[in-house]
């Protein structure tokens, strides 16, 4: 698609990727940051949710919610994803990586030995 505006010329130039769409799928990944800065542009310049769906290819749902947030937020910035607790400190995170390079072959009943990990249940 070639741009017909200079709004498109613009988010034209900045692409790096080429995106093809022939249906909308949900896939659970965050807009880069480059998205981002189309998103915003194009809604500061005007346009509509549906324009900038059918432009970049992205969901019109993720279109309103991002701009949503933007507007919330006044940031581009993802929220802060908690998700669960860690069952274990970084210290001891540290001292499994450790290990495992050390040596990939190292096995779960080896790394069970470690005191913090041993109540940990999967």
């Amino acid at each position: 698609m070639s741009p017909s505006t200079p709004v498109e010329a613009a988010i034209t130039t900045t692409s790096t990727t080429t995106t093809t769409t022939t249906t909308t799928t949900t896939t659970n990944k965050r807009l880069t940051d480059v998205e981002k800065g189309k998103i915003i542009f194009a809604y500061e310049q005007g346009w509509g949710y549906q324009r900038i769906r059918d432009y970049l290819g992205q969901p019109k749902a993720t279109i309103q919610s991002f701009i949503k947030r933007y507007i919330e937020r006044e940031s581009h910035e993802n929220g802060k994803h908690t998700g669960c607790p860690k069952k274990i400190s970084e210290n001891t995170e540290k001292v499994i990586l450790d290990l495992i390079k050390g040596d990939c072959l190292i096995t779960k009943m080896t790394l069970m030995q470690i005191p913090e990990l041993a109540n940990i249940h999967e």
